[in-house]
């Protein structure tokens, strides 16, 4: 692992992922994981990471525990005359039943895991070679009795001989003549022949075999004349159920070569869904997403998290660099988290360009970088007995040689460990020329000199570590666009130095130093201004917010009630046409009975139908 993956302690995400890893094969894979090459071969990663993480989340995900490193069992295979033991087979048998179970699994919701129902959809199960192996081997790894009809009757025998051999034994030692010969009431085996240990003063009571003595003497081990023909019988019948087995597990071995190609997939991806499981693990556990990749010098972390630090001791990070401008140069106090910026910055990238979900929010972007290139902290070598500052350049020369305008460059308190002018003036040149060659980067300092500088210069952004002055304690937190203040003299003041001492540490400091100070101090009171009149703004936007619903939900109430009111208008309207066409239809009765005119009863219909019209 390269040393830049060291300095930003990614191996201690990789020891984790191994942890959860069930396979060696597996293991090993994440011990060599690096940045992928290709921004396709990157997005197919992500989406199976994105699907695997809704999988576990919603449909209860893959159960992929019980499985066992099974190439050396392929590759036996593979050999004229070689066959797998019964351990062996049922090695491949677990493989095998959480390849269909997985696969089964898959394909009821493969709509909704389109990528994770591609890995198994060519690759049919093997239940046919799971039931030779079923019907042979015990899950323990031990051969059924009825894996053939001649092995069950050779175990039959062997029962029985055991039986009439723990006979001849009992007989002795409840034999009261013989039983005082006995050392301890137990059966145990010298050169696979079962013996008794018998007391060596009462050996001549005991006819028989003597196979070995005890270190003191004391006991001699005897196989009596009466067990040795069942001894032999025991052992041939031993040697029967050896070849028995070799027969069955040729005869299975062969079943399975038949399916070698299929076993060689599936074990592939059996593999590749233990490395998926074990990030998605992760990914669950530390509370992680799949951030988006884009596919520019870009980085934008939202409630970002150093993935190594509990989540309730760590202050979130938010940044964004690559928009306007391409360095961003961080200035604080020491403690102040400026390094522990950089470790996110650079670790979570590394993270996410390897595949690895990382714990942020949603909105965070990660620019697809080649590489990482970091110094952080004293990484010069003892042995060269290289000075810290040699050590210092020593790395930056390296980066400043591998870097290009696809990397992300993080540099730790650069031009450090030096007269301070002569570092401050190191420093600069280095982001000049960072900026020249359009690098994206990240750096620390405290020098006032280099701060100025970067105020100053086009496409630099100012950043630095919020420092409480009134409990002298930084907070954690990243202010963009501001530098950061010098408050060596305002700590040495809260912790009562007198006055003069600091009046006369100030009389010390360049004009330039002062006005740089002073600029500063100007531009983080206009910043406590904003952010000031941003909450207030948030909250009146927050309030018409509530008016707003307040308004819409009063708009509903009046719309129906209108809704009512013409129902009810309706409904009024209705019924007084149903009492109209009533007593119309009584006086037309009326007049038919009377035998008015027929014109008169044609003047009462239409009156009617016009009443009708009326309500239509």
């Amino acid at each position: 692992m390269e040393k830049n993956y060291d300095v930003l302690e990614f191996y201690k995400i990789i020891n984790n992922l191994i942890d959860l890893a069930r396979l060696e094969i597996t293991k090993d894979k994440f011990i060599d994981t690096n940045i992928l090459k290709s921004k396709s071969e990157l997005d197919k990663e992500m989406i199976l990471m994105q699907e695997f993480i809704d999988y576990y989340k919603y449909d209860d995900g893959l159960d992929i525990v019980n499985i066992s490193n099974i190439q050396r069992h392929i590759n036996s295979i593979g050999l004229i005359g070689s066959y797998l033991s019964s351990e062996e087979l049922v090695d491949l048998k677990k493989n095998l039943v959480t390849y269909r179970i997985s696969r089964s699994r898959t394909k009821n919701v493969r709509d909704k895991y389109k990528a994770s129902w591609l890995l198994f959809s060519d690759v049919d199960d093997l239940k046919d070679i799971e039931k030779y192996i079923e019907d042979v081997a015990n899950d323990d790894g031990t051969l059924k009795d009825d894996a053939s009809i001649g092995l069950r009757e050779i175990r039959r025998q062997k029962y029985n001989i055991n039986g009439n051999i723990k006979e001849k034994f009992d007989d002795i030692m409840s034999n009261k003549d013989l039983s005082k010969a006995v050392q301890e009431k137990l059966v145990t085996t010298r050169n696979e022949r079962f013996v008794i240990p018998i007391k060596t003063e009462f050996k001549a009571l005991i006819k028989g075999i003597e196979h070995d003595r005890s270190a003191t003497g004391s006991t001699v081990y005897i196989e009596p004349l009466n067990v040795v023909s069942l001894n032999n019988k025991l052992r041939e019948y031993e040697a029967r159920e050896r070849e028995e087995i070799r027969k069955i597990l040729l005869r299975v071995t062969e079943l399975v070569k038949t399916k070698k190609d299929e076993i060689i997939q599936i074990k592939e991806i059996i593999e590749r869904l233990d490395h998926l499981n074990a990030k998605t693990l992760y990914s669950l556990e530390n509370d992680c997403i799949v951030p988006k990749i884009i596919n520019k010098e870009y980085l934008k972390l939202v409630e970002a998290r150093h993935p190594l630090i509990p989540k309730d001791e760590v202050v979130p990070i938010n940044f964004e660099l690559g928009s306007n401008e391409k360095i961003m140069l961080i200035t604080g106090p020491n403690t102040g988290g400026k390094t522990v910026t950089l470790k996110v910055a650079g670790l979570l990238t590394l993270m996410a360009l390897s595949g690895i979900p990382i714990p942020v929010n949603e909105k965070t972007e990660i620019g697809f970088f080649d590489n990482v290139l970091a110094d952080i902290g004293d990484e010069q070598s003892i042995e060269q007995n290289l000075s810290s500052f040699s050590g210092h350049v020593k790395s930056i020369k390296e980066i400043v040689e591998k870097a290009n305008s696809r990397s992300l460059v993080l540099m730790d308190e650069l031009g450090s460990g030096t007269d301070p002018m002569e570092g401050s003036a190191f420093a600069m040149a280095i982001i000049d020329y960072l900026k020249e060659k359009h690098i994206m980067s990240i750096i620390t300092t405290h020098y006032s000199e280099v701060k100025a500088h970067a105020f100053n210069t086009t496409g630099i952004k100012s950043a630095s570590m919020e420092f409480n002055v009134e409990t002298l304690s930084p907070t954690y937190r990243l202010l963009e666009g501001i530098p950061g203040e010098s408050n060596a003299l305002i700590i040495a003041s809260k912790y009562g130095m007198p006055d003069d001492i600091i009046r006369n540490a100030k009389s010390y400091i360049s004009e330039d130093n002062q006005k740089v100070e002073q600029m500063i101090q100007s531009i983080k009171e206009k910043n406590d201004e904003l952010e000031i009149l941003k909450v207030e703004l948030e909250k009146s936007t927050s309030n018409l917010e509530v008016q707003r619903k307040s308004y819409e939900q009063k708009l509903i109430e009046v719309e129906n009630e209108k809704n009512d009111v013409i129902k009810k208008a309706y409904e009024e309207a209705e019924n007084y046409l149903k009492e109209m066409q009533s007593k119309a239809k009584n006086l037309i009765d009326r007049i038919s009975q009377d035998e008015v005119k027929k014109e008169e009863a044609k003047d009462a219909q239409k009156s009617l139908n016009m009443l009708r019209e009326s309500f239509n």
